[in-house]
């Protein structure tokens, strides 16, 4: 009798732990609720316009990125970046008004597939952005990451601005 009060007792500790580990993991739904807006795009600057030769990987700006794209793109958003481990990656370039067809600024949001993931990629997207410091900006909460990136060292001060925006975003989540 002890025996089976100590299993069950193990097993419900065992699902409360399971159920509280997965309860914690952002879905794709979240995207919406961080994602730039175009109250965060700074003045003098609009939404990129992808060109003709790289509408074959990004059909679109703003663009949650499909299969294709995110396993030929991955590995060039920061290194050894593996594209199994994300579940979904929502993109936006900014572009100055006066070329739009650049991109100045780069806001990516990932979704990993499961908390292992998610510490494993943050920590390669973290390091990578610290050899980076003035051109590269990391938040994190479990399994979600955003990166903000810019060209030019000049902009970065928008980069800031912009993740303050996203980290209140991501304080209500």
């Amino acid at each position: 009798m002890k025996r089976i009060k100590t299993l069950t007792i193990l097993s419900f500790l065992s699902i409360c732990f399971f159920l509280s580990s997965t309860a914690a993991m952002y879905s794709n739904s979240v995207i919406d609720v961080i994602k730039l807006n175009d109250s965060d795009i700074p003045e003098g600057y609009r939404y990129g316009i992808i060109p003709e030769f790289a509408k074959n990987m990004l059909k679109n700006n703003p663009w949650n990125l499909d299969q294709n794209a995110l396993s030929r793109f991955a590995p060039r958003i920061y290194p050894e970046a593996d594209s199994r481990s994300m579940a979904n990656v929502h993109m936006t370039i900014i572009a100055s008004e006066k070329n739009p067809y650049d991109d100045d600024i780069v806001c990516y949001i990932f979704i990993y597939k499961d908390k292992k993931s998610a510490e494993r990629e943050i920590e390669k997207l973290t390091k990578f952005v610290e050899y980076n410091k003035d051109r590269g900006i990391v938040l994190s909460k479990e399994n979600l990451a955003v990166y903000l990136l810019v060209d030019h060292t000049k902009e970065y001060r928008h980069i800031e601005n912009i993740s303050r925006n996203i980290q209140k975003r991501m304080d209500t989540l």
